[in-house]
This record gives structure tokens, sequence and C-alpha cells, in this order.
């Protein structure tokens, strides 16, 4: 088992609950990016799949995470595009 930032131990339920931190970012499960972004977990493969959003992290052999910083750059960039025109 690793430790996250600070020490603490990153354990498989911490993963899962998208609490494990690297290097001051935040591991984010799918359930977290899907109401952080307003989109579909299908959208988000989809996405992801063609570059036009992050793709996940795998942790492990069955476990999948996103950047969070990577994530809120998505949103924010979604922003300004909308602001534009």
């Amino acid at each position: 088992m690793g430790t996250a930032q600070g020490g603490h131990p990153m354990t498989s339920d911490a993963i899962r609950a998208g609490r494990v931190a690297a290097r001051g970012r935040t591991l984010m499960r799918l359930p977290e990016v899907v109401a952080a972004c307003g989109i579909s977990r299908s959208l988000i493969y989809k996405m992801a799949k063609e570059g036009q959003f992050p793709g996940p992290i795998r942790v492990a052999a069955r476990l999948s995470a996103w950047d969070s910083e990577a994530v809120q750059s998505w949103i924010d960039s979604r922003c300004e595009e909308g602001r534009a025109t």
C-alpha cells in the first residue's frame, strides 16, 4: 500500500471515494467526474477516446480515476469558450 501526500495510506476505500491526493492533485472517480462536468459517463469515455477530454489514469488493474487538475482545466476551457461566443 502506498502513501498519499501528507503520509496518509492510500487504501482502496480512499481511492474509491476519490480522496487520494498525489502531488497536490486529487484522483476523481467516474461519478465525481460526471457530477463535476454534467455530462454522461458514456460521453466522457467517447470524448476521452477522441482526445477531447482528459483520459482516465489506471490506478490498479480494475481501477481508474481522473486527475482533478486536468478535469478542472477542461471545465475552465469550456467556460471560456462559452463566454467567447
